[in-house]
């Protein structure tokens, strides 16, 4: 299902990088189907128990409006498809009344999503993980590579499933709804891995983003032995 949990303005999660999310309703079922989702666009994975997930991107930048919220999230989580659970992590790109904003958080949902200190810029490459113990710890992990910077959280989460692995750009959301996707042109994800190997390794699905009227964004499809994909925003 598509969260709606985060209890914080949209100036302020900008500001403080809550970017975000939750779990996703997709629509369609098969491995290798492109489904269609309100909120995601990427690669959804299942598998009977997944241990850690991992890419990297690009912050991309996002173009400035004169007025109106925008914002797009980009992240690597656990167990967000069919769950109530989610453990993610990943960066933000918006616009807050015409000045752009980017910014690092992670979220264990149902639980809110938290803001970290970590100021990252456009064009910076980021690294992002998730990985799990098997015994309800989770530690997420985001490095800016081009600055050097690390962020680092261990949680817990015991009634996690651990059934499905996601890379995923999405159009987040404030307690008042699911905001409008900011153009940022488009992202390649890199490196992205499951327990280690490739998404294709596992049963998987293109997810693109649609609303009722119109494609927001779609995914490319897989390179590079099943690690790669772009994700690019459309015009509403």
């Amino acid at each position: 299902m598509a969260g709606l949990l985060i209890l914080v303005t949209i100036a302020a999660a900008m500001t403080l990088g809550l970017a975000r999310s939750g779990a996703i309703t997709i629509f369609g079922t098969g491995n290798g189907d492109t489904e269609s989702s309100l909120n995601w666009a990427g690669y959804v994975t299942s598998h009977d128990h997944f241990r850690s997930v991992t890419a990297t991107w690009r912050v991309p930048a996002v173009r400035a409006t004169s007025d109106g919220q925008a914002a797009a999230s980009f992240w690597v989580g656990l167990d967000g498809r069919d769950s109530h659970s989610l453990q993610q992590i990943g960066t933000t790109s918006g616009v807050v009344g015409g000045a752009v904003r980017y910014g690092v958080w992670w979220e264990m949902l149902p639980g809110p999503a938290v803001g970290v200190s970590m100021p990252i810029s456009p064009g910076d490459t980021i690294t992002a993980s998730v990985v799990a113990d098997g015994h309800g710890t989770f530690t997420l992990t985001l490095r800016d590579v081009t600055n050097g910077q690390r962020f680092e959280t261990r949680q817990l989460d015991a009634a996690a499933g651990l059934s499905s692995a996601e890379v995923v750009a999405e159009a987040p959301s404030t307690s008042d709804g699911q905001l409008p996707l900011a153009d940022f042109g488009a992202v390649r994800f890199t490196g992205a891995r499951a327990n280690g190997r490739p998404l294709t390794d596992f049963r998987w699905s293109k997810v693109n983003m649609t609303s009722a009227v119109s494609t927001l964004a779609t995914a490319s499809e897989l390179s590079h032995g099943g690690s790669s994909f772009a994700v690019v925003w459309h015009k509403p």
